[in-house]
């Protein structure tokens, strides 16, 4: 189960990767990320789970590249979502050769709703999750054409809100949120249980 212990929040522009600010904690996460994204960029194809389209400009992806319960590599699952034809946002989660979550990276786009505006708009946010399953960092921003700017800047608003993210904590409770949606060889279908994190929140 993850633990929502936030060690630290901050937008993006408090610590550049890297940094002498990083705890070593803070970099493994950022390397476990860094072989995620490897292995799903790798094996484009190689995915399981379900891509629904459905009317009015909805649609849900669910697609997870897994390598395994023996700890031979990462895995990732990413979950995408169209919302009436307006907004979209993809959820990325890294997890451990040994099944644990490292990282969520979420991203919701929509033009630029606020007065005057123009453009399009990404809505970022970073949550990186230590061994132990507890939150250690979340960091968020809102992107635009040029600038970046905090969750809650006024001039720039998007079509949506912001969502909880389903923070699934293991690789294994992925397969049980995958077999509960479509059944397992004989049409059983377990119960999963969504692990709802208020990112938004926990950036101050």
């Amino acid at each position: 189960m993850i633990r929502r212990v936030v060690f630290a929040a901050a937008i993006a522009c408090a610590a550049s990767p890297g940094s002498a600010a990083d705890s070593p904690a803070i970099e493994e996460v950022r390397r476990a990320w860094a072989a995620c994204t490897a292995y799903r960029d790798a094996a484009a194809d190689q995915w399981m789970g379900w891509r629904r389209i459905h009317d009015g400009g909805y649609a849900d992806f669910f697609q997870f590249w897994d390598q395994g319960a023996d700890g031979y590599g990462p895995s990732v699952l990413e979950r995408t979502f169209l919302i009436d034809g307006i907004a979209s946002e993809t959820q990325t989660l890294c997890y451990r050769p040994d099944g644990s979550l490292a990282f969520a990276f979420t991203q919701m786009a929509s033009p630029d709703m606020a007065e005057g505006a123009e453009g399009a708009l990404t809505r970022e946010g970073r949550i990186y999750v230590d061994p132990q399953g507890d939150v250690i960092r979340v960091l968020g921003k809102v992107v635009g054409n040029g600038f970046e700017t905090t969750l809650d800047d006024p001039a720039h608003q998007l079509a949506r809100g912001c969502w909880d993210l389903d923070l699934t904590p293991t690789r294994d409770a992925v397969h049980t949120a995958y077999l509960a949606e479509l059944g397992d060889i004989e049409g059983s279908k377990p119960s999963y249980t969504a692990t709802p994190f208020d990112w938004c929140g926990a950036v101050k």
